[in-house]
């Protein structure tokens, strides 16, 4: 998987739909990995409830046999790292964007008070 971040300036105008783009796929990220939650949460309910023994010890210890065993609820966990690795992933990206566009603003700014002041 590749972890690099690339950054790269885009022309003033262009980032607010960048931005856009960015934080309607943060939320979508993050729907998916509630999804994923969802799915998890119930896989653990009924791995719970399926479990027997004469105390609390040995049925939380079924339990967690159950799902170590699980190939389903295995995937299920790496599912949800990789929609988290993609939601943070997007996080930064998505701050860094909303930083650069402050800044050039700021420097637009700037140049247009320079340019006032030297006219």
């Amino acid at each position: 998987m590749n972890t690099e971040i690339k950054f790269e300036l885009l022309p003033l105008r262009e980032y607010p739909s960048v931005i856009a783009k960015y934080a309607a796929d943060l939320d979508e990220f993050k729907r998916e990995a509630e999804n994923i939650q969802t799915v998890i949460k119930r896989f653990e309910t009924i791995a719970k409830g399926s479990v027997t023994g004469p105390n609390a010890e040995q049925r939380a210890k079924a339990y967690q046999e159950k799902l170590d065993e699980s190939k389903n609820y295995q995937a299920l966990l790496a599912q949800l790292e990789e929609a988290d690795v993609r939601r943070v992933r997007t996080e930064i990206q998505l701050q860094r964007l909303r930083d650069e566009f402050t800044v050039l603003k700021l420097e637009a700014r700037l140049e247009i008070a320079r340019a006032g002041v030297e006219a």
